[in-house]
């Protein structure tokens, strides 16, 4: 099923399941996420949400805002850094092998690109991103 913002669940729709996976639920609307709790607790139907915490900008996507907020348990799927290995907590949005510090929250395209990074180097990549951009304004 294709979920869009202002999709409507009718439980009816749900009742032979045994459990629903959304995956990219950051892209979920916080209604929907209302929506699939309500399922949780009308059907008694497990509802698993895979997706981001946060943007390339380190701002909380809507729908993953309200799934943190309703959620009975969070499970962090580990990453590392493409960089040198250690814990990846950041998407660094990449366009034409640079960091982005501009942009659309959700862009999808051929000519960006997202690696997964630990702190260090996405504040290394956005500083010196910044720094380009006032270089550029000179």
């Amino acid at each position: 099923m294709i979920i869009r913002e202002d999709t409507v669940l009718d439980a009816k729709e749900f009742t032979e399941l045994d459990c629903v996976l959304v995956d990219e639920a950051q892209f979920v609307s916080p209604a929907v996420v209302d929506q699939l709790r309500m399922l949780t607790l009308t059907l008694r139907l497990p509802v698993i949400c895979y997706g981001l915490r946060t943007d390339f900008q380190t701002r909380s996507f809507p729908g993953a805002r309200r799934l943190l907020e309703l959620a009975d348990t969070i499970e962090e799927v580990k990453v590392t850094c493409q960089h040198c290995q250690k814990k990846a907590t950041f998407n660094l949005r990449l366009v034409d092998g640079k960091a982005a510090i501009d942009g659309p929250q959700v862009q999808l395209g051929a000519d960006e690109s997202y690696i997964p990074v630990c702190w260090q180097h996405y504040d290394d990549a956005v500083t010196d991103a910044k720094q380009a951009k006032l270089k550029a304004a000179r």
